[in-house]
């Protein structure tokens, strides 16, 4: 009986690993409806601060997740004197609009883009670094990305991000979807990598890519 019981430990914890992805995905989808909602008169009240910050804890299958890490971080210290001024609802409502993206300007495209995790003061140095592209590029396919930065005489990554990846470029038309796709995911594993004292990563916008070529 217990080689039984021993076999089946690997398919338990395979389903098990399973439904906590799903759990997690269904939990991340509810969360960006809520920025959503939030987000869509431009302004965010007391109610709904306070609202987000309950749901948060009260989800903390994704406490240790980007944004609802940094959400509930934010909320926390906004609410710790249960007092909430015009500059805290400013800066709240600043994050979900990173968060959740932007229209882009010429309207070229209905894509969003998203802002927080950017390294917006990273140093770009194409020459023996590698770099992977995320997302809706506006400057061409991404070969064409690819092509640009090889010829500047840096290296192209597979298609995940790992300690030796130098940048991680987001396209500045991501689909509003991004949470749930590789686009988002790629997101969250450099942020993850990022923080790892042997990586060298930086995530970058497609902009601040483009303006050193």
């Amino acid at each position: 009986m217990s080689n039984v019981a021993y076999n089946k430990n690997p398919h338990e914890a395979a389903l098990n690993r399973f439904n906590q992805q799903a759990n997690t995905d269904k939990c991340l989808e509810h969360l960006l409806g809520i920025f959503t909602g939030l987000t869509a008169d431009r302004y965010v009240s007391d109610d709904e601060i306070v609202f987000l910050h309950h749901w948060l804890c009260d989800n903390p299958i994704i406490e240790n997740i980007w944004p609802a890490n940094q959400l509930l971080a934010l909320t926390s210290d906004i609410l710790n004197d249960q007092v909430i001024d015009e500059d805290e609802r400013t800066q709240i409502s600043n994050l979900l609009s990173q968060i959740i993206g932007s229209p882009t300007d010429n309207c070229v495209s209905s894509g969003m883009a998203t802002e927080s995790p950017l390294d917006l003061s990273a140093e770009i140095v194409f020459q023996n670094n590698t770099f992977i592209f995320t997302g809706k590029l506006a400057f061409g396919s991404r070969k064409k990305c690819e092509e640009a930065t090889i010829e500047r005489e840096g290296k192209i990554g597979g298609k995940d991000v790992t300690l030796k990846t130098n940048y991680l470029v987001i396209g500045g038309t991501a689909s509003e979807h991004w949470k749930f796709s590789n686009f988002g995911r790629k997101i969250q594993k450099a942020m993850d990598i990022r923080d790892d004292d042997r990586s060298n990563l930086k995530i970058i916008s497609e902009e601040q890519w483009a303006s050193q070529l």
